[in-house]
């Protein structure tokens, strides 16, 4: 009849009748069942499934390079970061160009086998920095660099892209890339987006130049 199953359930069939119909939703897989910040930290390498509202109070976002199924049930996590290895060490082989080395930067990283559902991450912060002085591009991307095998569906996120520390001399209009009309950088064949809403919020280009050579 509608009444959650809790302390103060009372039984619809009262005395007379002590049967109940139970509706259950079957989902193939072991889930960990998340509903805070801690548990789905601790259940990074792991299909999550939400019953609650995450907050994670303006720490890093936990699940990176994600490998496995994220349903969201509706639910929202909110007030996170992304932040990014300023060194050398945070770059890697730039996708067009094989000879240079480039930052990326999104929510998830590299989503492969994996899929994201019905969920809303509010509040992200992008915090990016890079000072080494042989960064090549910067690329920006909302949800993910690179979507291998991968289904993104019905997600959205609302988004700040703060950019605190460039390398000196990077040219911000032609090198640091962002990706708001789609949710990856990169997608192969076999990978699928549908039903998703970016709403970029601020983008500030306000951030000290800075460079390292070694």
């Amino acid at each position: 009849n509608g009444e959650v199953w809790n302390e103060n359930f009372t039984h619809p069939g009262g005395d007379a009748n002590l049967d109940i119909n139970v509706i259950v939703e079957y989902i193939e897989g072991d889930y960990a069942i998340v509903t805070n910040a801690k548990q789905l930290k601790e259940n990074k390498n792991r299909n999550i499934y939400l019953a609650g509202d995450i907050d994670l109070n303006g720490e890093e976002f936990p699940l990176k390079d994600y490998r496995y199924k994220l349903v969201g049930n509706g639910f929202t996590i909110s007030n996170c970061v992304v932040t990014t290895n300023p060194t050398k060490y945070g770059l890697t082989t730039d996708h067009i160009q094989s000879d240079q080395n480039s930052l990326y930067v999104s929510l998830f990283g590299n989503l492969k086998n994996a899929t994201i559902s019905n969920v809303i991450f509010d509040n992200v912060v992008f915090d990016i920095k890079s000072t080494y002085s042989n960064t090549f591009k910067i690329y920006v991307s909302p949800i993910c660099t690179k979507l291998e095998n991968s289904k993104v569906e019905d997600v959205s996120i609302n988004v700040t892209y703060n950019c605190n520390q460039l390398p000196d001399g990077f040219d911000t209009e032609k090198d640091l890339l962002f990706v708001t009309d789609e949710v990856y950088l990169i997608k192969d064949e076999s990978s699928s987006v549908t039903e998703y809403i970016i709403n970029v919020q601020e983008i500030n280009l306000g951030g000290n130049h800075e460079s390292e050579t070694n």
